[in-house]
């Protein structure tokens, strides 16, 4: 439910009882009013690639295997960042990068509210991820499988469906050991999936 406090670059959303956060409107306007229908179908899908592919650098994709369809959606998290506070807002504006905060939390919106796996490369974290926090709607869940490359920490979670009324916002927390003193790490790529009907 969006509030009515607004700048010329982020919007505020009311996300229940986890609190205000700043969205990019770009993002925002694509997003709020995109829920699920009846039922997650090749209908939704392809809704889903009218309305996203090609927008945000992004890409939207089916993949099969025996009976089932899997609905891959992969764009630049940084129109799905979301801020708590004005000085984060604000970095993340001049960095262009969908940071997390100096304590190691990070907000992102989910395309849609019935997504059953995100995935994120958490680059510039400086100890391992394994305990990061996760929480969705009300549910608090744990890392899937996470994977340490060159490139920073690969981590998957398996995703609740989210409470109808409720927004659909991911909000992630890693260890301070991670956190760089000297800067911030940040989500570099975001892989959203679903399996169809």
């Amino acid at each position: 439910m969006l509030s009515t406090e607004s700048s010329s670059n982020w919007t505020m959303m009311d996300t229940g009882g986890r609190g205000l956060f700043a969205l990019n409107p770009v993002a925002r306007d694509r997003l709020v009013d995109l829920s699920l229908p009846t039922k997650l179908d090749t209908r939704f899908a392809h809704l889903l690639i009218q309305r996203f592919h090609g927008v945000f650098a992004s890409t939207v994709k089916f993949e099969i295997s025996g009976s089932r369809i899997r609905l891959r959606f992969r764009a630049d998290p940084l129109n799905f960042i979301a801020a708590a506070s004005d000085s984060l807002a604000h970095h993340i504006m001049v960095e262009g990068r969908a940071l997390f905060n100096p304590r190691g939390l990070a907000s992102v919106m989910l395309p849609w509210d019935c997504c059953h796996q995100a995935r994120f490369l958490l680059r510039n974290v400086r100890d391992r991820v394994d305990d990061a926090e996760i929480a969705v709607d009300e549910a608090d869940l744990r890392v899937s499988y996470v994977d340490y490359t060159e490139q920073g920490a690969r981590l998957t979670v398996q995703l609740p469906p989210i409470t109808h009324g409720r927004t659909a916002g991911l909000h992630l927390s890693i260890s301070r050991s991670a956190v760089p003193a000297d800067g911030f790490c940040d989500i570099g790529a975001a892989e959203f999936s679903a399996e169809l009907e």
